[in-house]
């Protein structure tokens, strides 16, 4: 039993997160992710490019975060007395994690006033009450990714170890709150926002302005110095507390009357909506532990009563129920704050929680580095338990999806990639997106499920048809040839049809409109793409974008035309990453991107989670309009995916990464249907960046033990092919090789110096007929002994030095 069930607090002190209170010492919505990317990202828009840069103007502390995240950053660099990185630390940091959001920590002597002026926050406001009352902010800038005026963080210079409380709350709210070296930290640019915008520096005329030199900012009046200063940090030098123990003897059984007495003032407070609910709560239950310190009873039951209300409050408020009961479970196991309730027994209660708040470690969090690969004899091996409670909790229809796939042993994420593939199939062929770019936007939907042999596709594929059954309308069959794709929709009319006047102009009949293709595995779509003249891959790719699937032949019989939009398409395929080279070889052609990338494998999956409980259908939406109609997309969204294009024409980017965009904007729309909606809104768009966040992840994972396996299986196929070679020729066939290695090596040089690529095709044409029955063989021992590079998704040679 946990915290998140009857606040069993012994069970809770044993969490990892005991001694952390990361609400508090990171920015607000963090989403922990690895930030993994699959190589597309235009690093010019990351860290690599920004870094130095701050460095130069004064901001010590340049950090950096997975791209398009808030956390986390690296272990030990924020927090009361963390360790200011060197330049040496910076540089690496460019290098390696060039792609990469970037974080400030403020220096010693610099702050941040942190407004939140959106939605149902109220920042500026309370911004406005402040000046009002102190005099008026000198102009500075102001860090944001939001269009407005207002959001966003504001610099200014304090006098050197001044610290200030953590929030401002004039008015008794609490959307404004002030980043310190001890506090937080600032996000800034060129980050990239979960929503997908770009964080920029403004001026006091919200004009765009150069990242900000130290030396520059101006100084927060004193005015201002004075009200915000916090009280004085209690010393706990020497102060040793046993949490654990002080958890054990908190009393329980019925709230004696001072206990309810401040249990009714907490509720109060959480239902009265103003003010930090955090700041408040936590207020109540440092002094809830003193009075089980002091001997009072019910402490337990009025921490769960607490705990029950806090966990509904926040909810309320859009959070998720899980972050809501581990932030209530850290002020709960806070070492800091039993250390000072122990140091102080007549401090005041609020000012307990800014000192509480102000020495609050950082989470101990590694950098953002991409994991290494595993080793090819464990392919679907996982690093860590996922930390995706906060997408998962977030709306019911998630939840149903993860607990109906641990209920029945399969992998939720691999579920979800099933169950939006079928949710889009269900979506009328009359619908499209907005014509954003070009035409109208295509909802056909793929996912790849990636995981061994048998090891859980099929169990994933189970349960998303009982979460989203498919009626008559939408047909389910194994994907064929290129050719064959068409006729799953339409038929040539016999001449029964033309008598009831069932055919179309074009003399062909509607078989479905909707049809969910399936591949068990990826190596029959190798096999039928790889073929001579097949047509399956580019095929499927105009599936994808709603384009014309049939071919135009001579012969009437044979030519089946289903037209642009005319159909919905879904497509699941089983990859082993081993086998993955059908998909992740296509790159050139933008195919792996318009994946969406899930494991059908989960740590979480245990055998005391199991459940034979029928499982509910999704409620999914009927009510679509019978007309053609255009999905409408949140402005975000909008702005996001015409943003990057703009960039992409300016050659500012890689121009498959619209496929990337393209695929999130699918996403968005089936998790507006899986909730029972048909038109999306900004939280939809921002789910589906966490899932497509994902995807690069699996993506990249799967692309790392192919390349692993690969290396390996060059390795003994060059060994052998040494050893055959070697007995069967001896001298003569040493000498051949050589010789040709030096025509290839001669050639590369000369195709690169003409601005042409080195494809295998293109070498064997500069190799003598007698010589080309070793050209393989040249190539391989090439790359082996590294004097080719072999790009295996491109499949273009180059020299190490070009």
């Amino acid at each position: 039993m946990t915290l998140l069930g009857d606040l069993d607090l012994d069970a809770a002190f044993d969490d990892d997160e005991h001694a952390v209170n990361d609400d508090d010492n990171t920015v607000d919505d963090s989403f922990d992710s690895d930030g993994d990317d699959d190589g597309g990202v235009d690093t010019s828009t990351g860290y690599g490019a920004a870094a130095l840069q701050y460095r130069d103007a004064g901001w010590d502390s340049v950090l950096p975060l997975p791209r398009g995240c808030k956390y986390p950053p690296p272990r030990g660099y924020t927090g009361d007395g963390a360790t200011v990185p060197s330049h040496a630390d910076v540089y690496a940091w460019t290098e390696d994690y060039a792609d990469a959001n970037l974080a400030l920590r403020m220096p010693d002597g610099v702050i941040g006033i942190d407004v939140d002026a959106y939605g149902t926050k109220r920042g500026g406001d309370t911004l406005a009450a402040a000046e009002s009352a102190w005099g008026p902010l000198p102009p500075t800038v102001r860090s944001t990714s939001r269009p407005d005026d207002a959001s966003g963080i504001q610099l200014f210079v304090v006098p050197l170890c001044k610290r200030l409380v953590g929030q401002l709350t004039i008015d008794g709210k609490s959307d404004v709150e002030i980043v310190q070296a001890h506090h937080r930290y600032c996000v800034a640019y060129p980050s990239i926002h979960p929503s997908g915008a770009r964080y920029r520096w403004f001026d006091a005329d919200s004009a765009e302005v150069d990242i900000p030199c130290v030396g520059d900012l101006p100084m927060l009046p004193d005015r201002w110095i004075a009200e915000l200063t916090a009280a004085p940090v209690a010393s706990v030098a020497g102060v040793e507390v046993d949490v654990a123990a002080v958890l054990h003897a908190l009393p329980d059984g019925e709230p004696d009357h001072v206990v309810a007495k401040r249990l009714n003032e907490a509720l109060a407070d959480l239902r009265s909506r103003s003010g930090s609910r955090h700041d408040a709560t936590l207020r109540h239950v440092l002094a809830l532990m003193r009075f089980g310190v002091d001997g009072h009873s019910g402490v337990r039951s009025a921490l769960l009563a607490l705990h029950e209300a806090f966990v509904a409050a926040v909810v309320g408020d859009g959070r998720s129920e899980s972050s809501a009961s581990g932030e209530f479970r850290r002020m709960v196991t806070n070492e800091r704050g039993h250390q000072l309730l122990a140091a102080t027994p007549t401090v005041d209660f609020d000012e307990l929680v800014d000192l509480v708040d102000a020495e609050v470690p950082v989470p101990a969090v590694a950098a953002p580095a991409s994991p290494p690969p595993p080793p090819p004899s464990s392919p679907t091996a996982m690093a860590a338990m996922p930390d995706d409670d906060d997408f998962w909790g977030s709306r019911a229809s998630l939840r149903h999806i993860r607990d109906a796939a641990l209920g029945r042993m399969a992998a939720p994420w691999g579920v979800l990639g099933s169950v939006t593939t079928r949710a889009a199939c269900t979506i009328p062929w009359t619908v499209t997106l907005p014509p954003l770019i070009g035409g109208p936007g295509s909802l056909n939907s793929f996912t790849a499920m990636v995981g061994a042999s048998g090891g859980g596709k099929g169990a994933c594929e189970a349960v998303a048809r009982e979460l989203v059954p498919h009626n008559s309308t939408v047909g389910a069959v194994e994907v064929g040839s290129g050719e064959g794709l068409a006729h799953q929709y339409v038929r040539r009319a016999t001449p029964g049809d033309r008598e009831d006047g069932v055919a179309d102009a074009n003399d062909m009949v509607w078989v479905r409109r909707s049809v969910l293709f399936s591949v068990a595995e990826v190596d029959t779509l190798a096999a039928l793409g790889t073929r001579n003249g097949a047509t399956l891959m580019g095929k499927l790719r105009n599936g994808w974008s709603g384009e014309e699937l049939g071919f135009g032949y001579a012969t009437k019989e044979k030519a089946l035309l289903v037209g642009s939009h005319g159909y919905r398409m879904g497509l699941t395929v089983g990859v082993q990453p081993q086998r993955a080279e059908a998909l992740l070889g296509d790159a050139a052609g933008g195919t792996p991107q318009r994946f969406v990338w899930v494991r059908v494998t989960d740590p979480r999956i245990r055998r005391d989670r199991a459940s034979d409980a029928p499982i509910w259908p999704l409620a999914l939406p009927d009510a679509w309009p019978l007309d053609p109609w255009t999905m409408p997309v949140p402005a975000v969204a909008r702005d996001t995916v015409l943003d990057a294009h703009v960039a992409r024409q300016r050659g500012e980017g890689d121009a498959l990464d619209g496929h990337a965009l393209f695929a999130r904007l699918k996403v968005m729309a089936a998790l507006a249907v899986i909730d029972g909606r048909i038109e999306p809104n900004e939280e939809d768009w921002e789910l589906a960046g966490i899932v497509m966040a994902h995807s690069d992840r699996v993506r990249q994972e799967v692309a790392d033990e192919l390349a692993a396996a690969s290396r390996t299986e060059a390795i003994e196929r060059g060994q052998l092919v040494g050893i055959e070679r070697d007995a069967a020729q001896g001298s003569a066939y040493a000498e051949k090789l050589d010789r040709v290695c030096g025509v290839i090596l001669r050639g590369v040089k000369r195709l690169s110096d003409k601005g042409r690529p080195a494809t295998e095709g293109n070498i064997g044409r500069l190799i003598a007929g007698r010589d080309r029955d070793i050209k393989s063989d040249a190539l391989e021992a090439l790359v082996l002994r590294r004097a080719l590079i072999h790009d295996g998704r491109s499949g273009v040679f180059s020299l190490p030095d070009a």
